[in-house]
Formats: structure tokens, C-alpha cells, sequence
């Protein structure tokens, strides 16, 4: 279901991008899709062009967002 509110995204980014926003590190990220720290950042500062973003802090705000407004 949340999966469908973010269409831009590849599944490999959403998936990082959704396990970045919860809070997990670049690093347990990398481990837990067994790719590189800095397979992460790239994809990371993917999303954040892809939603225009300055910070990929931001993110997290993002995510939490674009949840609750397909809820209504």
C-alpha cells in the first residue's frame, strides 16, 4: 500500500529511501541490501533529486507526509 504512494521510485530506491526514513543507518542499510555504503548514498541522492529536496533529511518529513495524505 505505501509502496503505491511512491510511484517515482524504483523499488530499490523506495526501499532504501522507506528504511532510511525509519531511522536505519547508510551503513545497515548497505547490510541489509547487500550492496555498498556508497551504492546508498547514490541512491539516497537520487531520491532527494527526484523530490527536489535540499536535505535528505527531509525525507523522513516527505515519507511521513505523502502517508498521511493517502489516507484521507
Amino acid at each position: 500500500m505505501l509502496r503505491k504512494v511512491f510511484p517515482e521510485l524504483t523499488n530499490a530506491q523506495f526501499e532504501t529511501a522507506i528504511l532510511f526514513a525509519v531511522g536505519f543507518s547508510r551503513k545497515e542499510i548497505a547490510g541489509l541490501r547487500v550492496v555498498s555504503d556508497s551504492c546508498i548514498e547514490h541512491t539516497l541522492n537520487v531520491v532527494k533529486e527526484k523530490f527536489n529536496i535540499a536535505s535528505i533529511g527531509s525525507l523522513r518529513n516527505i515519507i511521513l507526509l505523502r502517508y498521511l495524505l493517502s489516507k484521507k
